[in-house]
């Protein structure tokens, strides 16, 4: 059984009209789609379960990490955690933001994702 998960986000084309505030906008990003596609191609050839979202909403981004959760916790209830323990890895390229000394990803659709 495989011990290695990964969930990889990419966020190019963010909704501005979502983000635009008087103190900050968020514009289009050209390359976190391809940096994420990359490292979804190097963690699977590393043997690496790995979930890749492009230009996720927050809906997606949490749904996402449900998931992973649930595959780790299936890892860990098999047994087999006890002989390899899971090798987790989540990987964001886009905006993100900090707020009271917590940083957070920022998905497409204008709202805030842990």
């Amino acid at each position: 059984m495989n011990n290695r998960f990964s969930l990889v986000i990419g966020c190019n084309d963010y909704n501005e009209a979502a983000y635009n505030t008087k103190t900050e906008s968020f514009k289009n990003l050209s390359k976190a789609a391809n940096d994420a596609d990359d490292m979804h191609k190097l963690l699977l050839f590393a043997g690496f379960h790995s979930t890749l979202l492009i230009n996720a909403t927050v809906t997606q981004m949490d749904q996402a990490t449900i998931d992973l959760t649930k595959q780790v916790k299936r890892y860990i209830a098999s047994g087999a955690a006890t002989r390899d323990p899971p090798v987790i890895v989540v990987f964001f390229s886009g905006h993100g933001d900090e707020e009271q000394k917590s940083t957070r990803f920022l998905a497409v659709d204008g709202r805030l994702g842990g």
